[in-house]
């Protein structure tokens, strides 16, 4: 094992200051700020946030310095030659994909990478696409690239990383003889976290963060929302950009069914620190998607304090043990409902106590040493 730092270069379609791709930007960025004191970073990635026109305001095609990592900003997709020039004028240890179908930063470049000669340890994170649930979504599109993958052997050879150990099975499931290496999504803790004297019995404010798409089950909150018995206050805000007109005007139909005790804010599309900020004004985070393979906004609303209600299609699991929050079946909307108003129940004293339990399990979740051992392993094969 080499004594100095190990390089690592990380292709991903979207990175910092963007925000729209939301989880895959959040691991990678999450990662090289935990890590960065341990690994050589060099990342490329496109200079336009996801769905964009126009670029982020850097100096794009040049190597830029971003704490201890390096950042290059690229106004087109990146060609192989420059890609392979990079590995070897940067003595580059592992190159890791950050997702299964992108034709730029994954399917073209490994391609590629794989005809070299002495070519790095290639590393790649599925970052949940080989879920059922991700699978069944374009679905005949999918099942013809994965036997087109298989056939021509595209992913031979590769280690993958698992974030989870279901995210294992799931990569086993389909590539039953590929060397997976697991390793937890990394979080970074804020310094600051909520003002539990703010919360008040019979009052509470609700928070989801997500994209709005029929997979993350907004409709559900809402749902809920108009089962809360009318002699409490909730105020409900939703984070996120619009992906699917329809679905939304759906759900803006159950927003008008909600009694005059319940307040809904839409605050649009939010940076990272903007999100910070409401969550910090916030008792209580919602995400009842289908599937997450992760759900960094979870892990956030701990690190701020907020307890969360979760579906059971998240890895978050065994809360109200805890006492962080709930993870629930989507289909009980009567029992998300009721959790709902058992938190919006809670005066400052009992909330405190939960708040103080979340902050908790995620200086547990983040500091935990055992995720620098998982990673050492996974970017140098140790």
């Amino acid at each position: 094992m080499k004594l100095s730092k190990p390089n690592v270069l990380i292709l991903v379609d979207w990175f910092t200051p963007g925000f729209r791709a939301g989880g895959p930007i959040r691991s990678v960025s999450n990662l090289v700020e935990s890590m960065q004191s341990n690994f050589n970073f060099f990342i490329i990635t496109s200079n336009k946030d996801l769905g964009a026109v126009s670029p982020y305001d850097v100096e794009p095609n040049v190597w830029l310095t971003v704490e201890q990592f390096k950042v290059y900003y690229s106004d087109e997709a990146p060609r192989i030659a420059f890609i392979k020039a990079t590995i070897q004028d940067k003595n580059i240890d592992a190159v890791y994909f950050n997702s299964l179908f992108s034709k730029d930063y994954t399917i073209v470049p490994l391609k590629g990478l794989k005809r070299l000669e002495n070519c790095p340890r290639l590393i790649l994170a599925p970052r949940g696409m080989l879920s059922s649930k991700a699978l069944g979504i374009k679905r005949i599109k999918k099942s013809i690239f994965l036997l087109l993958a298989k056939w021509t052997g595209l992913y031979d050879g590769i280690t993958w990383h698992a974030t989870s150990t279901d995210e294992s099975i799931d990569i086993k499931n389909k590539f039953k003889k590929s060397a997976v290496a697991e390793a937890p999504n990394l979080g970074v803790l804020p310094k600051k976290v909520i003002n539990v004297g703010t919360k008040i019995s019979k009052v509470i404010h609700i928070i989801s963060i997500s994209r709005i798409s029929r997979i993350k089950n907004i409709h559900l909150i809402l749902e809920s929302l108009e089962k809360i018995p009318q002699d409490r206050r909730v105020n409900y805000t939703h984070v996120g950009p619009i992906e699917d007109v329809e679905y939304w005007q759906e759900c803006l139909l159950l927003k008008n069914r909600l009694s005059k005790n319940v307040s809904f804010r839409y605050a649009g599309e939010k940076s990272h620190v903007e999100i910070s900020q409401i969550l910090m004004e916030s008792h209580l985070l919602m995400l009842l998607s289908d599937s997450e393979n992760f759900g960094h906004v979870v892990l956030e609303a701990f690190a701020h304090g907020v307890p969360c209600i979760v579906s059971n299609g998240t890895p978050w699991k065994n809360l109200s043990q805890r006492k962080i929050g709930f993870n629930l079946p989507i289909e009980d909307i009567h029992e998300i409902s009721a959790k709902m108003t058992y938190l919006c129940d809670m005066a400052a004293v009992d909330f405190e106590q939960w708040s103080v339990a979340a902050r908790k399990f995620a200086e547990e979740q983040i500091g935990n040493e055992m995720n620098l051992k998982n990673y050492l392993r996974l970017f140098s094969g140790d």
